[in-house]
């Protein structure tokens, strides 16, 4: 796994540093501060977290290449009777999360279309970093009024299984500079729930239709800064992702959140 990541790691620095083609190097920033973290319709944390996002975008020949870096961080140690934690109330770093991501995006008509490869990674406390895996991902967006999204990622590490996502979205845009999006996505596991064979590590408690997000979101524009609120309400049908509390499951749930960020072309 280690090997798999340096290779991967290595090859999409030297794409970042390929000679560009016409327009310009993108370098954005940007900070979400969340009521929960929710993953894929599973609540990982249920209290206050903090998720920076760094990435480098490079455009060549007609296609973007992207390069970037997320974390979850956890601003301190959840380990209540009732706090739900990535690490599961056991001291560790307070990052309980990253992923580096790589992709070549490419519009085809009307269609935007993305290729790319996620690598997630866990602290090593207990047995978390056992998660660290590899996903390939494939996207699909038609720009419409109402703009449908097909996404799947496969997970080439120890899952060994497929997530998809479909959703619709619907931008209104408002008579000042920002817009309102509201939207809705289905989550489907392929083999990333418990195997009956014995398998321990698992997303999903079975395949099949996991959850369903429904999102309004807005953004404005202060200078360089976009300031984007939104809210989520989860309608779960996997038994991990009703899971609010310790002990406590609801078939639905809320969560919310507002997102800074900031973009400046090199």
């Amino acid at each position: 796994m280690a090997t798999t990541f340096r290779f991967i790691v290595g090859i999409l620095a030297l794409a970042a540093l390929a000679p560009r083609a016409k327009g310009q190097r993108s370098v954005s920033a940007e900070v979400a501060f969340n009521s929960e973290f929710v993953w894929r319709g599973v609540t990982s944390t249920n209290r206050l977290v903090l998720q920076p996002d760094v990435s480098l975008a490079v455009p060549v020949r007609g296609t973007t290449f992207t390069l970037g870096f997320w974390g979850n961080i956890e601003p301190r140690r959840y380990d209540g009777d009732r706090d739900i934690s990535s690490l599961n109330g056991l001291p560790g770093p307070i990052l309980t999360q990253s992923e580096v991501y790589a992709n070549l995006s490419r519009t085809l008509g009307r269609v935007d279309a993305v290729l790319g490869t996620e690598v997630y990674l866990y602290p090593r406390v207990a047995n978390l970093s056992d998660y660290n895996t590899v996903e390939l991902l494939a996207t699909a967006t038609i720009d419409a009024s109402v703009s449908p999204t097909v996404s799947v990622s496969y997970d080439v590490g120890p899952i060994r299984g497929a997530y998809i996502e479909a959703g619709l979205t619907r931008a209104i845009t408002g008579e000042q500079r920002g817009a309102i999006t509201v939207g809705a996505t289905a989550g489907f596991s392929a083999g990333m729930s418990t195997d009956p064979r014995g398998r321990d590590m698992a997303y999903f408690d079975r395949d099949g239709l996991t959850h369903v997000d429904a999102s309004a979101s807005a953004t404005f524009t202060r200078g360089r800064v976009a300031i984007a609120p939104e809210a989520h309400v989860i309608f779960a049908y996997d038994a991990l992702a009703t899971v609010t509390e310790p002990d406590v499951t609801r078939r639905a749930k809320l969560w919310f959140g507002t997102t800074l960020s900031w973009a400046s072309d090199r």
